[in-house]
């Protein structure tokens, strides 16, 4: 296929590379806009902070959210990184307060919402590239713990999104293997391994068009 069988404005690729960069193309066809959008986001983090920390999350819906709900359309993602956004400004300005000094960081994202095989049940959920400073954060911190850490972020962020209590908030952000990397400016290898997990977003397969979604997008900052 040249052209995504549900909107013939995306061209598909089909090469295990792009930009001289790999790819995963054992999911099927990636949307090729996409895969340019998500370069150019990572591209523009580095310009930034030459020191970024990426993280790979999934963000799922409670399970009385059911489809047809309006809390189950895509505002939902937009208000997430608009809360992410307030939360790490609010941690950077505390942290400066307290230490006379402190790295900031921009936000910048990719996400993509699935509905497929993993999703049988007519459920989206939303995969996420997260970029920050690394200077600035380091690791997404235990899962478990009550301190204040990256992890505890995001959640928060996801439930102020959601309006749900933080209490009820368990196992609605997913961390996969291998979630975070160090990526810094001009290491070709770290980003060839960050672009080829990044790739998986772009996937053709279990993006939904003509129902008033957008199945992707990235930051733009």
């Amino acid at each position: 296929m040249k052209r995504h069988p549900g909107n013939h404005n995306l061209p598909l690729h089909n090469e295990p590379t792009f930009l001289n960069l790999p790819v995963q193309v054992t999911k099927g066809p990636l949307v090729e806009p996409y895969l340019s959008r998500a370069y150019l986001t990572i591209q523009r983090a580095l310009d930034e902070h030459p020191r970024t920390l990426v993280v790979r999350f999934d963000l799922h819906f409670p399970k009385w959210i059911v489809p047809g709900d309006a809390d189950f359309s895509n505002s939902v993602i937009s208000n997430f990184f608009v809360h992410l956004k307030e939360i790490i400004k609010h941690d950077r300005n505390r942290a400066a307060k307290r230490n006379g000094t402190a790295h900031g960081s921009s936000v910048r994202y990719v996400w993509a919402r699935e509905v497929g095989s993993l999703a049988k049940d007519g459920r989206p959920h939303f995969h996420v590239l997260l970029l920050l400073n690394r200077d600035a954060y380091n690791t997404l911190g235990s899962f478990n713990s009550n301190q204040e850490n990256l992890f505890k972020r995001i959640e928060t962020a996801w439930c102020r999104a959601l309006q749900i209590n933080l209490a009820v908030a368990d196992g609605l952000v997913e961390i996969p293997e291998k979630a975070t990397y160090f990526l810094d400016r001009g290491d070709e290898a770290g980003l060839s391994d960050v672009f080829y997990r990044t790739s998986y977003l772009c996937k053709a397969d279990t993006k939904k068009y003509g129902e008033g979604f957008h199945g992707f997008g990235c930051s733009r900052i």
